[in-house]
């Protein structure tokens, strides 16, 4: 966790240029307690160009699907994209990770080592959103219901 108004930075190794970068927001409770969740931004990578600096404010939103009045405030990100290999880059498209099963069941293809189920809820929520797929919710319902 990093306090706020602090500088930070990091790098994230991409394999393929069709990823997505999942950004998570969660207001820390401290151990033993679940961290509030703010809100998430998903940046799609194959929309930025090599070698450019995006700064850019998104707004976090709660839910994957679902569209919320309820504003979750925004983020401010700086993001510079470097290819390693431009041409290796562009090959990713070929070589598509294909969904494995095992026992009738996909095997996921991506695994992220949480250090404890704190950590593992905070990735979960990242990825997914606030309504986590199984899991009934009365929100979802009245969006499946509008559609």
């Amino acid at each position: 966790a990093w306090p706020r108004r602090s500088r930070r930075a990091c790098i994230f190794p991409l394999s393929h240029a069709f990823a997505k970068l999942f950004v998570g927001v969660f207001d820390d409770n401290g151990s033993g307690f679940h961290d509030d969740f703010v809100g998430r931004v998903v940046l799609d990578i194959a929309r930025l160009r090599p070698q450019s600096t995006y700064d850019i404010t998104l707004p976090l939103r709660k839910y994957r699907n679902n569209y919320a009045r309820t504003r979750r405030g925004a983020i401010q990100l700086r993001i510079r994209l470097d290819w390693n290999s431009e041409r290796d880059a562009l090959l990713s498209y070929l070589r598509c990770p294909i969904p494995k099963k095992q026992n009738g069941r996909l095997v996921p293809t991506t695994t992220i080592a949480c250090a404890d189920f704190k950590g593992f809820r905070n990735v979960a929520m990242t990825c997914r959103g606030r309504i986590l797929p199984g899991k009934y919710n009365k929100q979802m319902e009245r969006g499946v219901k509008r559609e």
